[in-house]
């Protein structure tokens, strides 16, 4: 408070109290203190300044006025000229004509929001030459990865006069860039090319619609392609391997064996982590995500297989950008399952004459027999499982081993007259 009034470097509110001093006759006295509020101030008046300019050439926008810090954006509609817009403070048309800007800015903590009259600008139509532009691809499509295969070329051609083009040529798809060249090649007097060659990988898989766009120069009015030229990159294809940890396991262990399966694209760009690659082993499955080095790894559960041999693959699904693809090379996978002896365990045999038993047992691989503590004159056949011989009256006790990888099974046995 100066000289009796109260002023801020900022709205809010104050917190005055009044003092008033004592003399002959009173004591001093002061009031409570009391809370002032000082409102958002109005802004001062905006008036746009920049109200002329020509068609092709973007007029920057100005104004004088306003207040504070708020944040400066600009209402067009069309006058007389066609397709106003006010881009990052430049306004351009498709046309010459007459376009409404109206200028807003922002409160801030100080100021209420403003913004000024609607304001008439006029784009006057340009006295450059004109020029066309027109636009061929190297191919209608190509392949994720080998995109550099690709390349645009744009003639700039300036039909009224024997000046060479200058500026830059920029091919695009709606408002991506896929390059902006200031390198011409002659043609002739008033005609140029420009090239643009894609990277290998600047493009995702789809259909594009591309324009190559003449930016103009001082003499030289710009220009667009028409029409556009439509081209497809492809999906790359895949190659899957894949491999086991493990070419066997014993029944219910078969979970401590990893299958792996390496994902590689044909164009050598990286497979993307994430996408799932299936591995069957025979009828059963399991699936893991690619990792960064497009290697997926699973594991099957225990005991979903009976003993066997199986063959094993891998699938990969695919991504956005490169196909999917099943194994080619040959691989196998072994469950093995310890025997267990199903026939009976006694017989009965006529004194001197031969005798023969089949032994007969489950298990993977085939199991080979043997007999322990077993009479002179009786063998087995390891691999059919014949016991065969000759005795003289009495009973007979012996075991029969059956044994596989995967372990070995016995059973008492007993030849009785």
């Amino acid at each position: 408070v100066v000289s009796g009034v109260l002023s801020s470097t900022g709205a809010g509110t104050c917190t005055v109290t009044v003092n008033k001093a004592g003399d002959a006759n009173y004591l001093a006295a002061s009031s409570a203190p009391t809370t002032v509020t000082l409102a958002k101030a109005a802004q001062t008046t905006i008036t746009l300044t920049s109200i002329s300019g020509t068609y092709g050439v973007g007029l920057t926008m100005t104004f004088t006025g306003g207040s504070g810090t708020g944040l400066v954006s600009y209402g067009v509609a069309n006058g007389t000229a066609t397709g106003c817009a006010v881009v990052s403070g430049v306004l351009s048309s498709t046309g010459a004509g007459t376009c409404t800007v109206t200028v807003n800015k922002a409160g801030d903590a100080n100021y209420l929001a403003a913004s000024s009259a609607p304001t008439t600008v006029t784009l006057a139509a340009s006295t450059k030459a004109p020029t066309t532009t027109s636009m061929i691809g190297s191919r209608s499509s190509v392949v994720y990865g080998d995109e550099g295969d690709q390349v645009f070329t744009a003639t700039v051609s300036g039909l009224t006069s024997n000046t060479l083009p200058t500026g830059t040529v920029t091919f695009k798809f709606g408002t991506t860039v896929l390059c902006t060249t200031s390198t011409f090649s002659r043609v002739n007097a008033h005609t140029v090319t420009a090239l643009c060659r894609l990277t290998s990988v600047q493009l995702p898989a789809g259909t594009y619609t591309v324009v190559a766009v003449y930016s103009g120069d001082v003499h030289y009015a710009t220009s667009t392609s028409s029409p556009a030229l439509n081209f497809t990159v492809t999906k790359d294809s895949s190659r899957t391997i894949v491999s086991e940890s493990a070419t066997s396991a014993i029944s219910g262990s078969e979970n401590l064996v990893t299958f792996s399966a390496t994902v590689t694209s044909s164009q050598g760009e990286p497979v993307p982590s994430g996408y799932l690659v299936t591995i069957h082993v025979d009828g059963t499955t399991c699936t893991g995500p690619t990792n960064a080095l497009g290697v997926a790894t699973c594991h099957i559960a225990n005991g979903v297989l009976v003993g066997g041999v199986f063959a094993v693959s891998a699938t990969y699904t695919g991504d956005p950008n490169i196909a999917g693809s099943t194994s080619t090379n040959s691989l196998h996978f072994s469950v093995f399952t310890p025997p267990v002896i199903t026939s009976t365990s006694s017989m009965t045999f006529h004194p001197g004459h031969s005798f023969s038993f089949h032994v007969t047992a489950t298990g993977f691989p085939a199991p080979t027999y043997s007999l322990t503590g077993a009479p002179s004159g009786v063998s087995i056949n390891s691999t059919t499982g014949v016991v065969s011989g000759t005795l003289s009256a009495g009973t007979y006790h012996f075991t029969i081993k059956a044994t596989n990888s995967a372990g070995t099974t016995s059973q008492a046995f007993t030849l009785h007259s």
